[in-house]
């Protein structure tokens, strides 16, 4: 049985876990032709289990990778406790989301890929980058770091013209830098997986990266969204808060459901199918986390993003859905958003053209799998 190890997820990102979801969908849980899906020891037992994954003892000792003395022990050994050598690992995916541009550094791209690709080729393991946002890389440690990264990866895709844009600065020729949209477009959830308290209400998803990130102030983040609810209250919509990560969002969650003054819920589930799925059952989502809107679009509900990365604005422009990104500083939005919710022309049309682009995507999404299966020999 092949040894998939996938790389950048972090969890409780429903995001990232919507994408490990696929990469099992796709290539782990395949009936005739499974493969074991690996991950590395940082991730909690508790959350690895849920995904039946094996770990990888690699564990990081002053830039020393303690998890190449398992090479030295018996299989038999390691197998009693799930381990799989790093030397049985076949494929790499790595399934970062964003993890590569000056915003992050040139550490994290050592560290993921970097410092071991070169090893990893010589051996014969395939690399594959799924898609995923790169740049912008003005940093030249950063760029020599990624410029060895596509020299040496079997498969890199860019999620958006703009990330393509930024590698082929880096290496013109490359022939192993290709476009995909999201892998998570391709992956549809049950209707009747969806949370049935939610069904046709507007959807409220806070983002702590907008703090961390997008370099906005606290107060004013929570108020922007406060101001949505409220507005929405007042048309005699009843939105909901979704938490689409972990202890940092759901604080925003609490903090803009105080603010509200009203009895708004926080819903909060645990399995990322279901929160796709309740997103899709949805009125319309106002979403500052790129997976929310992903699967807001992919599903023809109608939504608005803020943004503290190119990938929202590229996102929007996929999707071909104009005046998308809404811009905290402008006090007119909280009304405009509610405003298009009480459209029914509106929605009607939004949903059918953003329903006619998802299936274009999810085309797109299955000759990126295909592409992968021939690089892999899966």
């Amino acid at each position: 049985m092949k040894k998939i190890e996938v790389l950048g997820i972090g969890f409780p990102n429903k995001g990232a876990e919507l994408m490990l979801q696929s990469v099992i969908e796709r290539l782990i849980e395949v009936p005739d032709n499974p493969a074991a899906l690996v991950l590395q020891t940082y991730h909690p037992y508790k959350q690895r289990i849920r995904f039946k994954a094996y770990q990888k003892f690699w564990v990081e000792k002053k830039f020393f990778e303690l998890g190449r003395i398992t090479e030295l022990m018996p299989k038999t050994l390691l197998s009693k406790f799930g381990i799989i050598k790093d030397s049985d690992i076949g494929v790499l995916l790595d399934c970062s989301g964003f993890a590569y541009g000056d915003q992050w550094g040139y550490q994290k791209a050592n560290r993921r890929l970097g410092r071991n690709i070169k090893r990893w080729k010589k051996e014969g393991k395939k690399v594959i980058l799924m898609p995923q946002a790169f740049g912008p890389f003005k940093n030249q440690q950063l760029k020599d770091e990624i410029g060895l990264i596509i020299d040496h990866a079997d498969l890199i895709f860019a999620r958006d013209p703009e990330s393509l844009k930024h590698l082929q600065e880096i290496r013109p020729d490359a022939k192993n830098v290709t476009i995909s949209a999201d892998m998570t477009i391709g992956l549809t959830p049950k209707p009747e997986l969806a949370l049935p308290e939610t069904a046709g209400r507007p959807c409220l998803i806070p983002n702590q990266k907008m703090l961390e990130k997008g370099g906005l102030n606290e107060g004013g983040y929570v108020d922007f969204f406060a101001s949505i609810a409220k507005e929405l209250l007042s048309r005699g919509l009843n939105p909901y808060l979704l938490l689409h990560e972990g202890p940092k969002d759901l604080k925003l969650c609490e903090d803009i459901k105080a603010k509200v003054g009203a009895n708004i819920d926080v819903i909060c589930p645990e399995d990322p199918v279901v929160i796709k799925a309740t997103i899709g059952s949805s009125l319309f989502v106002v979403t500052s986390r790129f997976h929310g809107f992903v699967s807001s679009l992919s599903q023809g509900v109608p939504c608005v993003a803020t943004s503290w990365s190119h990938k929202y604005e590229m996102l929007a422009n996929e999707f071909q859905i104009e005046d998308a990104i809404a811009s905290i500083s402008d006090p007119s939005w909280p009304a405009k958003i509610a405003d298009r919710c009480a459209d029914q022309d509106y929605m009607v049309e939004v949903r059918a053209k953003l329903k006619a682009t998802s299936q274009q995507k999810k085309k797109e999404v299955q000759r990126m799998w295909d592409k992968v299966k021939s690089c892999a020999n899966l």
